[in-house]
């Protein structure tokens, strides 16, 4: 979106179609002389994948400014969340630049705000592309409070990584595409008639539509994961379908 507010020109590296991996070569073989930063999500979306520094550390080795977007990494199944955020390369790779939200985990979508983490040198170029209103001083106290509180973020977070585990054992019966972030994909094997009559008689709304990079998988769907999850009704007559 801001590259094209910027009027500035940008290519989209795409999922292979056929194994929905994401591939760290294939960005690199777009990189030349004129890319002037490499922007990747992780865990990426749509996929929900999550790539290590050995995989993306080819991207920082090329010395342009690597962007890691980390909106969903609290979602991350790992013992030390610091240990696999991208953070703590900021000192070795001078090039990198981090930026968390608080949208997903923290649940503070409508504070609008987010933060980023690099070398004083870059964060003072962000700093002049700043949006002239800044963010509202409620907003500020709120997520300061989450900050002070992470520990509330922590046992939601939690919750939803065991809830995930469970609903992947429950739907063993179904093709599931896992993730390390707080939804799953699943195959409905259907052409979604029957899952649609079922997510409509509990009143559940859901959006049907061919998504890239799914390409021809038209019966798959992608459900977000929150707790009790699996103890809704809708939810149980699903998986007995």
């Amino acid at each position: 979106v801001y590259a094209s507010l910027y009027n500035c020109p940008y290519r989209g590296i795409n999922y292979d179609v056929d194994t929905l991996e994401f591939s760290i070569d294939n960005m690199l073989s777009f990189v030349d002389d004129e890319t002037q930063l490499i922007i990747l999500a992780n865990p990426n979306s749509p996929i929900g994948d999550y790539k290590t520094i050995d995989e993306i550390k080819p991207l920082l080795d090329t010395g342009i400014p690597v962007l890691i977007d980390e909106a969903y990494i609290e979602f991350l199944d790992t013992e030390d969340l610091y240990y696999d955020s991208f953070i703590k390369y900021i000192d070795e790779y001078p090039n990198l630049i981090v930026t968390r939200t608080f949208s997903k985990a923290f649940g503070a979508a409508g504070c609008r705000v987010g933060m980023t983490f690099s070398n004083p040198h870059y964060i003072e170029n962000i700093s002049k592309f700043r949006q002239m209103y800044e963010i509202s001083g409620v907003s500020m106290k709120y997520c300061e409070f989450l900050l002070d509180n992470f520990h509330l973020v922590d046992i939601y977070t939690q919750q939803v990584i065991e809830e995930r585990k469970k609903v992947l054992t429950l739907m063993k019966n179904f093709s599931i595409l896992d993730s390390e972030s707080n939804w799953i994909h699943f195959n409905t094997h259907d052409d979604n008639l029957k899952t649609k009559q079922i997510l409509d008689k509990h009143k559940v709304l859901v959006k049907y539509c061919k998504v890239h990079p799914y390409g021809e998988r038209e019966n798959w769907c992608r459900m977000t994961i929150q707790p009790g999850l699996s103890e809704q009704e809708f939810f149980k007559e699903l998986i007995n379908e």
